[in-house]
């Protein structure tokens, strides 16, 4: 039985460790935004753009649609994740996907 996530308010994400499971997740929207304005103006030598701000209703997309924008595999976002050099994934849905093990049969 996993136990619930508390969340930040403030931020929407998780105040304790990981651990998503087979719950969905996804990125903030404008935070990927900042992080490919960031690198686009690093590698043209460019001053750091100021960061685009949280919108009212943020939105969140799939890490596919992150791979897509980014270039990046799900496992080299990840480790940009672990890191500290990428946007941390939220979680989609308040409790894992997945079936009881007797509704299976």
């Amino acid at each position: 039985m996993n136990p619930r996530v508390e969340m930040d308010a403030e931020l929407r994400r998780p105040l304790t460790g990981r651990p998503y499971g087979n719950s969905r997740v996804g990125y903030f929207e404008h935070e990927v935004s900042n992080w490919i304005r960031g690198r686009v103006r690093q590698s043209t030598g460019e001053p750091a753009a100021p960061p685009l701000p949280m919108p009212d209703t943020p939105r969140i997309i799939t890490v596919r649609e992150a791979q897509q924008r980014t270039g990046l595999s799900r496992m080299q976002l990840w480790r940009l994740e672990k890191r500290g050099q990428f946007p941390q994934r939220v979680r989609m849905t308040p409790d894992p996907i997945g079936e009881a093990s007797d509704a299976a049969d």
